[in-house]
């Protein structure tokens, strides 16, 4: 479960789950917020993904369906932040 992830990297010299969803939000909106943000691409694993989207709402429905690497999570942002529109795992799917 990812909860027992939340501070295994902090043993090694890495961040706890908090600490990369809270940067991985404060990165991301900072890019947002510039005047060229129509269409932004991010590429990451699905554990950054998960820490990210945690810090925007409760991610129980999103993992109760799987949150493969290669998932495709789509956002708008606006003036109240980031908001998950969909998840495509059928790209991911294709990939196995």
């Amino acid at each position: 479960m990812p909860k027992d992830f939340e501070n295994f990297f902090v043993l090694y010299g890495g961040e706890s789950s908090n600490t990369t969803g809270h940067r991985l939000l404060k990165a991301l909106t900072n890019i947002m917020q510039q005047p060229d943000h129509q269409n932004v691409l991010v590429v990451s694993h699905s554990a950054a993904c998960y820490n990210f989207l945690r810090q925007l709402q409760d991610p129980t429905d999103v993992l109760a369906k799987g949150l493969p690497n290669g998932a495709v999570l789509v956002f708008t942002f606006g003036s109240t932040g980031f908001h998950l529109l969909r998840v495509d795992r059928q790209k991911a799917e294709k990939q196995l």
